[in-house]
Formats: C-alpha cells, sequence, structure tokens
C-alpha cells in the first residue's frame, strides 16, 4: 500500500474511519472498511490458529476472521473494555474484521497533514503506513494497513475460499455504504457518498439565527459550518443530547458543507437496493420524500435518509446564515491588513445585519439575540396599538411582536418570507418583523457616506422617527444602497413609559404603551 503522503499534492484529500484501542487512535482508509458493527455475542474459535485469530462470523453467508487487534499490535489488554466493534474491512479481496474498543470519527485529511511511517520503527514493518497529525501535532492518529494484518492461509483450507465475498457481479455494483447513527430511540443512516466527515462535537458558536434548528457555526479549517440540530429538524425535540457520544456529520451535498448533529454514531454499513424495505406513505409528514426505506438490522431498524430531497428547502436557509456571518467572520479573523487596523483605532467598526421592508434596513448587531422564522402562535393581544402583531410563545419566553409595516403604514407583502429579529435590552425581549434578510456588514462609519439631508428628512418622517441615520453602503457588487439605521431602543422606552418622541411623530391617538 503507498502512503497517500508520499504524493506530490499536499491539499489531496483521503477519508479515515478511525477507531480506538485503550487511548490510542487509528485509522483505516474508508475505501477498505464495508462496515463497523457492534461485537457479536458470538464468534466461532478456531484450534491452530495465531493468537491473535479470535475466530470467525458468518456475515451475510461470507466467513469473516476476526482479528484481536490489540494482540496482533502486541499491546496489553484493557480489562475497562465492555463490547467493543469490529471494523469489516475488505482487501485482497478478501473479508476481515478488526476488534476495537469504540468508533471515534470519520476525517477527512489534506495530505500534508499525513507523515509515513518508516517500516524500522515498528515491530512489523508494514503494519501501520503513517500517522494523521492533527491539532499541532496534539493528535495523533495510527493509520493501519490491513493488506498485511492477516495470511489467509492461516485458516483451513475449506474455509480460505469462503472468506471471499460471495457476491454477483449486479450485486457488487449495487452495493451502498451508510453511516448509521443515532437519534433519541431511533436510528438513521446517511450515504456515505455525503459524508465529509465525522468529528466530536466543538463548541458551537451561537450565531444570529434564521431557524430554530440551526444551532450556530463552527470554524472547520478555516471554513464556517453552520450545524443544524438533526433531532430537532426531524422532530422538533429540543432535548439536549449527551455531549460525551453525540458527534456532528459534515455533509456536503453538490458544493455545500454543512454539519448535523446527532446523538451518537453506531456503525457504518453495507447494502444492495434489495435490502430496502419500503417506507410507509407519510404523506402528511413534513419531511415526506426526505426517507429512502428502512434497513433491518440485528438488534435495530433503520432508517435511511433521502438526504437531497430531505435538506433540499434547509439549504437555503443554511446558506443564508453562513453568508450572514460570512462577513463578520472575516472581519474579525487574524487576516486583518495593516491599513484596516489602523482605520478601526481611528473609527471603531460597527456591525449592523441589513434586511428589506421594500427598502434596505439595518440595525446593529450588539442587542440581537436570535433570528427565527415567523411563526402562527403569535397571539393578538386586543386593545394594543395596530402595529403591534402580538406575543410570541418562545421556548417558555413570552415576547412582543411588532410589526414594522404597519408602524410604517406600508401594504402587507404576501410574497414576503416573512422573519422575527429578535432584541434584548436591559433584560426585555423585543421582537420585529421583516421580508427578509440579507446580510452582516461590519463598516468603518468613517469611510460611509451620509445620504442628502433632503432624503433623510422624508425618510424620517414617514418613519415615524425609528430612523437613527441613513447611510450608503456599498454592497459586494460595488453598488451603493442607501440603508435606513433603525434606533430599535425606541421600543423599548414605550415599554417602560419612557418614550420622549415629540406629538408630530407619534399621534396621540396611539400613546398605549406596549406591554409584556
Amino acid at each position: 500500500m503507498t502512503s497517500p503522503s508520499e504524493t506530490n499534492h499536499p491539499d489531496d484529500e483521503y477519508l479515515f474511519a478511525t477507531f480506538f484501542l485503550n487511548e490510542l487512535e487509528f485509522a483505516i482508509d474508508v475505501n477498505y472498511v464495508q462496515d463497523a458493527i457492534p461485537s457479536p455475542k458470538q464468534i466461532i474459535a478456531l484450534p491452530s490458529t495465531p493468537d491473535y485469530l479470535t475466530g470467525i462470523i458468518d456475515l451475510r453467508d461470507n466467513i469473516v476472521p476476526i482479528i484481536n487487534t490489540r494482540k496482533r499490535f502486541k499491546m496489553a489488554a484493557n480489562p475497562k473494555t465492555n463490547g467493543g466493534h469490529i471494523a469489516i474491512t475488505r482487501c485482497q479481496n478478501r473479508y476481515m474484521g478488526l476488534t476495537f474498543d469504540a468508533i471515534s470519527e470519520v476525517v477527512r485529511v489534506k495530505n500534508r497533514f499525513l507523515e509515513p511511517l518508516a517500516p524500522e520503527f515498528q515491530n512489523e514493518g508494514d503494519l501501520l503506513s503513517g500517522i494523521i497529525k492533527l491539532d499541532d501535532g496534539k493528535r495523533l492518529i495510527q493509520i493501519i494497513n490491513p493488506n498485511y494484518l492477516f495470511d489467509y492461509k492461516e485458516l483451513p483450507v475449506h474455509l480460505q475460499r469462503a472468506t471471499q465475498p460471495q457476491e454477483s457481479q449486479a450485486a457488487l455494483s449495487s452495493r451502498r455504504q451508510s453511516v448509521a447513527f443515532q437519534i433519541a430511540e431511533q436510528a438513521f443512516g446517511i450515504d456515505i457518498k455525503y459524508v465529509r466527515e465525522i468529528i466530536k462535537t466543538p463548541e458551537i458558536k451561537q450565531k444570529i439565527l434564521v431557524e430554530e434548528y440551526i444551532l450556530g457555526a463552527i470554524s472547520l479549517r478555516e471554513e464556517l459550518i453552520s450545524i443544524v440540530d438533526l433531532r430537532r429538524f426531524l422532530t422538533g425535540d429540543v432535548n439536549e443530547p449527551t455531549l460525551d457520544d453525540s458527534r456532528i456529520i459534515i455533509l456536503r451535498i453538490e458544493d455545500f458543507s454543512f454539519g448535523i448533529l446527532v446523538d451518537a454514531i453506531l456503525e457504518v454499513i453495507t447494502f444492495t437496493k434489495e435490502d430496502l424495505q419500503e417506507m410507509p406513505g407519510w404523506s402528511g409528514n413534513r419531511h415526506a420524500g426526505g426517507f429512502s426505506g428502512v434497513l433491518e438490522r440485528a438488534d435495530y431498524s433503520l432508517v435511511l435518509l433521502e438526504t437531497e430531497t430531505l435538506f433540499a428547502n434547509a439549504l437555503k436557509r443554511l446558506a443564508e446564515h453562513v453568508n450572514l456571518h460570512d462577513e463578520n467572520y472575516s472581519a474579525t479573523s487574524d487576516r486583518k491588513t495593516k491599513e484596516l487596523e489602523e482605520q478601526e483605532k481611528e473609527a471603531p467598526p460597527v456591525t449592523f445585519i441589513t434586511f428589506a421592508l421594500d427598502e434596505t434596513y439595518g440595525v446593529e448587531i450588539t442587542n440581537i439575540r436570535e433570528i427565527v422564522r415567523y411563526q402562527d402562535n403569535i397571539r393578538q393581544l386586543p386593545g394594543q396599538v395596530d402595529y403591534i402583531q402580538g406575543i410570541l410563545n418562545l421556548r417558555s419566553e413570552v415576547i412582543p411582536i411588532i410589526n414594522l409595516r404597519r408602524y410604517f403604514n406600508k401594504p402587507a407583502d404576501k410574497h414576503s418570507e416573512t422573519m422575527i429579529m429578535i432584541f434584548t435590552y436591559e433584560d426585555k425581549q423585543l421582537g420585529i418583523l421583516i421580508d427578509h434578510l440579507l446580510e452582516i456588514r461590519t463598516l468603518s462609519l468613517q469611510k460611509q457616506d451620509d445620504v442628502p439631508q433632503l432624503v433623510a428628512q422624508e425618510q424620517t418622517t414617514y418613519s415615524r422617527g425609528l430612523v437613527e441615520r441613513i447611510i450608503e453602503i456599498e454592497n459586494r457588487k460595488g453598488e451603493h444602497t442607501p440603508t435606513m439605521i433603525l434606533d430599535i431602543s425606541r421600543f423599548y422606552r414605550k415599554m417602560d413609559g419612557r418614550s420622549s418622541e415629540s406629538a408630530e411623530v407619534e399621534p396621540e391617538t396611539e400613546t398605549t404603551e406596549l406591554t409584556i
């Protein structure tokens, strides 16, 4: 086996499944891995074979020799090991199982993070083909070369042929692989062709959200990745998974990457189309069409996701989430130029989130808590002013919602993708309805031009004093767009009866204070 690190392309990527033995982590190229299954209760022992050959199992009418990996690598026994997993590999056109304490991750690694391991540093020169060095060398993963772990001639003659896959050419071409994982009490699977890697759950930075099922974002090798809470996405359940077992599966659909948080990784399985049982007709399910079928395993039933269909609508929301934070993410990175840093010393940049309401509006990001899709459970309040949409019960918090279109005397827009922008101010919550989000921009106001005074006065008049200032923001196409910056704190002052607006701006007929 040629070590990947011997190639000439440092950015070439390789996908590995990783496993634990004691506290050591090992990796196998996923091209060799067929399944990763819980250790079966019965393994048939064979006499007169090497001590590291635990025995054989019958897996889908194929004989699979099971190698005790700890013994094969001359490692001490681990009395704490309970059960464990077996990685079913296929090399030299034969099956072989390797015992491990636990499945770790599926990780995608660039060639520059791989280092070949010289044979002279090993007990047997070809068992390990290299080392993966991650986290600045703090995490070292040994790459197993399964070709040299076992000589099949050690098996009795009548079993040697039985280790070769007994599949027709048609069955071989229809074989698929899936990563099985758990959400609550149900097992699901996702086609491995969409899996970029699987990682332990890091700290997820809670950013401004466009959907409740988006937990936030992580930085994965300088790429901003939005994370979906798959439990909440599928079921609406908000129970937190056990972080010790939880994993994030990084998926790539077409050219877009995002992560899904799952409760636990179960195994990697291989199956054919004939193994899939048809899904029941869930026509009333909002995710109808997002499931391919059911696979029956020894201990559980697995629902296979129809990945592209299931996430078709969510991809747009995830892309919005990334775009919203990309500008802010880049502006706060370590890649700022000296010129930008000097400008920021003179005029510290301000971060705005902009949105559409016929025209372009913006608010400072400071007090924004989150952004959620419009919900039908907003309860209308009798006796309130007309621009109060009602109150929203959001995770046991009662939040008053302002309808900006009504406040600005604008007609309703039935075609808008209404969102709710939630603010926090002096321990109070407040939401405003907007048509749709645009972007987050971090700007040095020193470089921004005010809109001509006459235009500003006209805009301020119809906006009833809510516009703090109007600036021209240059978008990514180089176009300058007048953007009205709103002072949302005005509504909070009204909530506390501290409004200072004159009667000309706020008619006497609408002096009712907001209540929570």
